[in-house]
C-alpha cells in the first residue's frame, strides 16, 4: 500500500508520503518504486508544494528511503 495522506499538525495542513509493504516483500525496489511514483503524482499531477514524511527514527530504511526523494 503506498499514497498521500493528509493531514494536520500545529494548525498547518499537510500531506504525508505513506506507505506499508509486507516484510517478505522488503528488499526488493517496491517502495522506492511506489514512492517516487507518488511523490511524483503529488508534484507533477496535485501540484502539491510540499510532501512529508512521518518516520519514527527507529526506521533507517524508511529515512534513507525519504532522503533519496529528497
Amino acid at each position: 500500500m503506498c499514497g498521500l495522506t493528509p493531514w494536520e499538525w500545529q494548525d498547518q495542513a499537510l500531506v504525508d508520503l505513506t506507505y506499508r509493504f509486507k516484510t517478505s516483500s522488503w528488499g526488493n525496489g517496491f517502495g522506492w518504486e511506489a514512492a517516487s511514483a507518488i511523490v511524483e503524482y503529488g508534484f507533477e499531477l496535485l501540484r502539491l508544494n510540499e510532501i512529508t514524511a512521518t518516520i519514527t527514527p527507529d526506521n533507517l530504511p524508511s529515512i534513507r528511503l525519504a532522503e533519496k526523494l529528497g
